[in-house]
């Protein structure tokens, strides 16, 4: 009314003039507010989806808390390896794991897994391969595990080691 007088400005024109700035700013503002709106819950949405994806996906369930190696050995398993410079010492073998440290080639008792190493945060796994007719050192093996089906490492005799379950 005082910028009415003062301008002289008719106060139905400037009434008009401000209604109107007043809803462009009104829609203006709830335009900004729901784009910011959206983006936060989008935003809260990817991060608990990603959060729920990474707590279930880092682990197989094979490796949570409760894990039982013996328990995850059962099964066949064809052992894979490899020698970096020794050709002779490349081939497979169907490996049986029984009462979680005794090693089967096939049918025959071959190893006795000793000084077995399980870090379940890492997923790293290691052992002793003691032979069980001279109780004598074979090798140690260093894996890590890959999924409930597969481990990968090597052995101190130099020889890349996979082993998939059959």
């Amino acid at each position: 009314m005082i910028l009415s007088f003062v301008k002289q400005i008719p106060l139905a024109e400037l009434y008009d003039k401000a209604k109107t700035s007043h809803i462009q700013v009104s829609y203006m503002t709830m335009i900004i507010s729901l784009i910011v709106l959206l983006s936060l819950t989008l935003s809260i949405i990817l991060i608990s989806t990603l959060r729920f994806r990474l707590k279930h996906l880092k682990f197989p369930n094979e490796l949570k808390k409760d894990f039982d190696l013996q328990n995850f050995l059962k099964g066949e398993w064809l052992e894979t390896y490899s020698h970096y410079s020794e050709p002779t010492m490349n081939g497979q073998e169907l490996v049986t794991f029984v009462n979680g440290n005794q090693y089967y080639i096939g049918n025959s008792w071959i190893f006795v897994l000793t000084d077995i190493d399980l870090n379940v945060s890492l997923r790293d796994l290691k052992w002793t391969k003691t032979r069980c007719e001279t109780n004598q050192k074979h090798a140690r093996e260093t894996l890590k595990i890959i999924d409930e089906n597969t481990m990968i490492g090597i052995d101190d005799l130099g020889c890349t080691i996979n082993y998939k379950r059959k």
